[in-house]
């Protein structure tokens, strides 16, 4: 039988077990608590991430919409601007080779300087094309430079005989200081220099009512394989201060409202040379003073190079070259103007000239004759020109016969297009008598050698 302190000992036992227990309890319980809890936060991390992915991938979706948005609004504009320079260029080119033409027949003083202006005014309004097609270009991140072999002295002869002072400016004159030390051959991009050289040369003109313009070329720095030059285009026109001077070469941006209303321009010609100087690896800048004159300086580098220049290949490209040889030029237009300027300017040089006035008229006739050379039109009704230059070069016999294009399309990859098809050169409208020239001599020399022609240049 057990007594009353057996008893109490088995009661004090039970209650120290008991308080164990509940002790073992409490602490599972917290950490059931405790494990709850954490399930809790990581369920709540796992809800937030999830959430957080969801609004990414709808952020990307919008991102992805406004970024397309963004390049089809791009794409439509670059459309809009290359159909709009297709349009503008298209009378453009019979004005100008109208003009061309009719320069070459009998005129009084007069009558010449009227057609001067006329060339002067087509040549401004050319650049503006130009420049907004650039722009776009340059936007769009579709710029690049050439590598070629170029003379200095070509780029300024051409230059000089584009700003060569018009009639009315008998007040200005225009002069030419370029260093004995360039040399004869630089290699580089002569069209973009000459298109800088032309915008602050342009300005120059637009700005100085009498005194002088000046263009000076010097060198800066030269080695063996590369020469750093440094150009200048001085005035005696209006000046700026220094405030007019610092929005000149943002785009659309002119000295201030006045200068645009009484000068006009769009503002574009000093932010592309500013761009394209950069990517000849120099730098832009003006020094100008109110009432005296600016002079706008920029630096570029080109690569040097050790091969004999040809001084024939470089003075051959005259105006009013005559070939020896009786050569036979197809012309394919579906504009009747057009046919007409191409087929006068080609007549100028003793070529006999056949016309086209379409893709499936130029395929029966080079059928049925021989030519040794054709010029083709890209935009052409029912058959363009790429499907006939890629049709006639299906057959065997015409191959390797030299096929011209010409269009008023300017942008570059119209003239990749030209190329795919199989065509050797691209010319764009309006069509440039001297670069006719260049081209043809080019080709019928690569062909027939260098004494297929002679110069009628009296100078």
């Amino acid at each position: 039988m057990t007594t009353n302190s057996e008893l109490m000992l088995e009661i004090d036992d039970l209650k120290e077990q008991i308080l164990k227990k509940d002790k073992i309890i409490f602490a599972l319980k917290a950490r059931v608590k405790q494990s709850i809890q954490k399930s809790g936060d990581a369920y709540a991390i796992f809800e937030r991430n999830i959430v957080l992915q969801s609004m990414v991938e709808e952020q990307t979706r919008d991102l992805h919409e406004a970024t397309n948005k963004a390049q089809a609004g791009s794409k439509a504009k670059s459309d809009f601007l290359a159909q709009m320079s297709h349009e503008i260029r298209t009378p453009l080119n019979i004005i100008t080779g109208m003009a061309h033409l009719l320069f070459r027949t009998e005129l009084t003083e007069k009558q010449k300087g009227f057609i001067l202006n006329i060339k002067h005014s087509s040549h401004s309004l050319l650049r503006i094309i130009s420049d907004v097609l650039d722009v776009s270009k340059i936007e769009a991140g579709k710029v690049t430079l050439e590598h070629i072999d170029f003379s200095l002295k070509k780029v300024i002869n051409r230059l000089a005989s584009i700003f060569s002072a018009k009639p009315e400016d008998d007040e200005i004159e225009v002069l030419y200081d370029i260093d004995p030390l360039i040399p004869e051959l630089l290699i580089g991009d002569p069209l973009r220099l000459e298109q800088v050289l032309a915008n602050l040369c342009s300005n120059a003109l637009k700005f100085t009512e009498k005194g002088q313009i000046i263009i000076r070329a010097k060198v800066n720095e030269i080695n063996d394989e590369t020469a750093e030059l440094q150009f200048s285009v001085q005035d005696t026109g209006i000046g700026l201060d220094k405030k007019q001077a610092e929005k000149l070469f943002q785009p659309f941006n002119q000295a201030d409202d006045y200068i645009t209303r009484k000068y006009g321009g769009t503002g574009l010609g000093l932010s592309i040379s500013k761009h394209w100087v950069a990517k000849m690896q120099g730098e832009i800048w003006l020094e100008s003073e109110l009432d005296i004159g600016s002079t706008f300086f920029f630096t570029a580098k080109f690569d040097t190079t050790t091969t004999p220049i040809d001084h024939d290949e470089i003075d051959i490209y005259q105006p009013c070259i005559t070939f020896t040889q009786r050569f036979s030029v197809l012309v394919v237009d579906d504009n009747d103007l057009n046919l007409e300027i191409i087929s006068e300017m080609l007549k100028d040089m003793e070529l006999n000239v056949f016309q086209a006035n379409s893709g499936r008229e130029a395929i029966e006739l080079l059928r049925k004759n021989n030519y040794d050379l054709v010029f083709m039109d890209i935009q052409m009704p029912i058959m363009d020109g790429l499907e006939t230059t890629t049709r006639i070069r299906q057959d065997k016999r015409f191959q390797s016969l030299p096929i011209i294009a010409m269009t008023a399309h300017a942008m570059e990859y119209e003239e990749q297009k030209s190329l795919d098809a199989g065509m050797q050169e691209h010319l764009t409208k309006p069509i440039d008598a001297e670069i006719l020239e260049q081209t043809i001599v080019k080709i019928l020399t690569d062909i027939h050698g260098k004494n297929i022609y002679i110069s009628n240049d009296l100078n």
